[in-house]
């Protein structure tokens, strides 16, 4: 059965499209379908480029799947920091062989392809640069798991029975799709961990392995309108934390009306925005001006450097 491109929306589709609309026209409109054998060849590089992924994201995702297989154990299975340490190093280790040895050309879907190997970067063009440069995701994986077994705020996390977990991010590589329908539209949302604590409240955890971003705390609220929508949790029945795992720190932030209005009202317009710009990618190219570039004087453009549409877009050099 043929897969039907649809409409739906995200707190980082809503983020990549605030961010550049052409990249958003790539990812979720020219690259559909380009997995055909017959697909034209702007849809292919499309989403060749879509599937391009970092070492760094690499290595965060190795650790959010060890930490969801960790907390998907029963209490007295649960892996070590040691294990968990091994694991995710090992992960991050195959996947920079997958795309070094162009296993992605088998299957893009099932291989890592990395954007430093596409566009050849220097940190990946010795064998001294590559040691170099892996060798600070190692660390990475190291500081983070390390900091979330010793982390004392998070003891309520590891020492939840199964019971009192309401939600555990789905481990496998296909995970991370979970969605529920919010006024008539499909809202793709995965929160790390859901515990409900001691006092029925439920706790809401985002893990971290980056640097802090302003729109932390509205991912989080997404997840407070997905506690209410699909576990039934009322914003006063709900807190939510991010966890820097790298930096051993947690942030909470406030759920109340207010705040969760402001982020309901947020998600309405950006809905609003991106179907007034939606078209049915399964028959039609789309108009690719319809999704401005950002202008190359724009103070923004900077983003163009890292953008992994970028040759795409002619912004390669």
């Amino acid at each position: 059965m043929a897969l039907k491109h649809e409409f739906a929306w995200s707190a980082s589709r809503h983020r990549g499209f605030e961010k550049c609309r052409r990249a958003h026209y790539y990812a979720y409109y020219l690259s559909w379908n380009g997995w055909l054998r017959d697909a034209p060849p702007q849809r292919v590089e499309a989403r060749t480029q879509h599937k391009l992924t970092s070492l760094s994201a690499v290595a965060g995702s190795a650790i959010h799947r060890v930490l969801a297989q960790t907390m998907s154990e029963p209490p007295d299975r649960r892996m070590k920091e040691a294990e968990a340490i091994d694991r995710a190093t090992r992960e991050l280790r195959q996947a920079f062989g997958e795309s070094r040895d162009g296993l992605w050309k088998r299957n893009l879907s099932k291989f890592t392809y990395l954007a430093e190997h596409f566009y050849e970067e220097a940190s990946v063009a010795t064998r001294e640069a590559t040691a170099e440069y892996g060798g600070r995701f190692v660390e990475r994986i190291r500081t983070s798991l390390h900091n979330f077994f010793e982390m004392a705020e998070l003891a309520v996390v590891r020492d939840a029975s199964d019971e009192q977990l309401i939600f555990v991010e789905d481990p496998s590589p296909s995970g991370g799709f979970d969605h529920f329908d919010y006024k008539g539209t499909k809202i793709f949302a995965s929160p790390d961990l859901v515990v409900r604590d001691s006092e029925g409240v439920a706790r809401i955890y985002d893990w971290k392995t980056g640097s802090a971003s302003r729109d932390d705390q509205f991912q989080l609220l997404t997840y407070a309108i997905q506690a209410r929508e699909q576990w039934g949790f009322e914003p006063g029945s709900v807190r939510v934390f991010d966890v820097y795992l790298s930096e051993g720190r947690v942030e909470e932030w406030d759920v109340n009306e207010d705040a969760v209005a402001e982020a309901e009202g947020t998600i309405a317009a950006s809905v609003a925005a991106m179907r007034e710009l939606h078209f049915a990618a399964d028959t039609d190219l789309g108009d690719p001006e319809r999704f401005p570039r950002i202008p190359l004087d724009d103070p923004r453009a900077g983003a163009c450097r890292s953008c992994r549409f970028r040759r795409l877009c002619g912004r390669e050099g």
